[in-house]
């Protein structure tokens, strides 16, 4: 009884004072210290009771009580807050890719080449769509998990990183007509129909020029129509090579 008349005589800042040396000196929790402080402090000296709050606590208004309480990434009872430690107690967090890299009051993923982070998991990087493959103009890019294959396209040959043109018809990998010229392309060829023959190079049938008139026999000489081409002979009583045909004079 003796002693709480003497506390009640000393003044409030003496009070608080009091009642904090004598909690840290019993090793009693902050939250019970602000328990016990609430009722005799007014609002502007509650809100110094945040101080009692560990660093990496929050301190709450809650209906005029002021609570501690541990931020995201920590574990305590407010007054004492310690790290929690992602990478042991939430299992596969970066998705089994990459390695998980406790921090303070949070954690990170160090993610393999290859594979971006947005901090919590590890996804593949399209190299293709991100245009940061190494594969020829002329390849084919095919991502895949962590990486990607170039084929060179058809027409080319190489490993994909470089590829060159196929020559088709040197190689005699076309399928020109056999009375077509083949011509090389970048990448591909033409079939073009020889003279004195007709289709799209792949597929080509003799033009009669004797039937077509396209022929340059003389008047006076027989078109005869070859495979390709043609012969111009001279009729009985001229002379010449088919194309020049003169009158034989037989009277001399």
């Amino acid at each position: 009884l003796q002693m709480i008349m003497q506390y009640q005589k000393l003044s409030p800042l003496t009070q608080v004072l009091s009642v904090i040396f004598l909690f840290f000196l019993l090793n009693i929790s902050r939250d019970l210290l602000i328990l016990f402080l609430e009722p005799v402090l007014d609002a502007s000296e509650k809100s110094k009771l945040c101080t009692l709050c560990s660093p990496h606590a929050m301190c709450l208004n809650t209906s005029g009580i002021m609570k501690c309480q541990c931020r995201n990434g920590f574990d305590g009872n407010g007054s004492s807050c310690s790290d929690v430690n992602e990478c042991l107690t939430l299992g596969n967090v970066c998705g089994g890719i990459g390695k998980c890299v406790n921090n303070i009051g949070s954690f990170s993923c160090s993610c393999p080449s290859g594979y971006s982070t947005n901090g919590s998991s590890c996804s593949d990087i399209d190299e293709c769509k991100t245009a940061n493959d190494t594969c020829d103009n002329n390849a084919d890019c095919t991502n895949t998990a962590g990486s990607y294959h170039c084929i060179c396209k058809n027409g080319f040959t190489g490993d994909g990183s470089l590829c060159t043109d196929i020559n088709e018809c040197v190689n005699d990998t076309n399928k020109c007509n056999a009375n077509a010229l083949c011509i090389n392309t970048i990448g591909s060829y033409n079939c073009k129909c020889k003279k004195g023959f007709a289709g799209n190079g792949r597929s080509c049938h003799d033009i009669n020029e004797c039937e077509l008139g396209t022929n340059n026999c003389h008047v006076n000489a027989h078109c005869n129509n070859t495979i390709g081409s043609f012969k111009c002979r001279c009729k009985t009583g001229f002379t010449g090579n088919g194309m020049h045909c003169h009158d034989v004079d037989e009277c001399a």
